[in-house]
């Protein structure tokens, strides 16, 4: 996936599902997924964003699934997905994210269901 690629997927007004696990996305490109705003399953597993690139995802209001398992996600990227109320399946595999911080997020979002730590 080239940056060209991601500008043209955040033009996609009705696209609801993206899986771009895998490719080479780091945090500048999550801008443009994030103009997506309709995307309601988003799976960036493997990717290389960091906790600068979830700050992009919590314009995703409608977001519901939502993939970062491999990535360079930690506790701090964790506190700005507290703003995703829509939230319910949350993959965390292979981050640093910890447990004390996941417990932190936890009463703040009231609809996740599922989470992968």
């Amino acid at each position: 996936m080239t940056g060209e690629g991601m500008i043209e997927i955040g033009k996609m007004t009705v696209l609801e599902v993206l899986d771009v696990s895998g490719c080479k996305i780091a945090d500048p490109q999550v801008a443009y997924i994030a103009s997506a705003s309709n995307i309601h399953d988003l799976d960036l597993e493997g990717t290389s964003i960091s906790d600068a690139g979830v700050e992009h995802l919590v314009a995703i209001k409608d977001l519901w699934k939502l993939n970062l398992a491999k990535t360079h996600v930690s506790d701090g990227g964790l506190k700005k997905l507290a703003q995703l109320n829509k939230l319910e399946f949350l993959d965390l595999t292979g981050t640093t994210v910890t447990r004390s911080g996941l417990q932190k997020l936890r009463p703040l979002m009231k609809s996740l269901r599922e989470v992968h730590l």
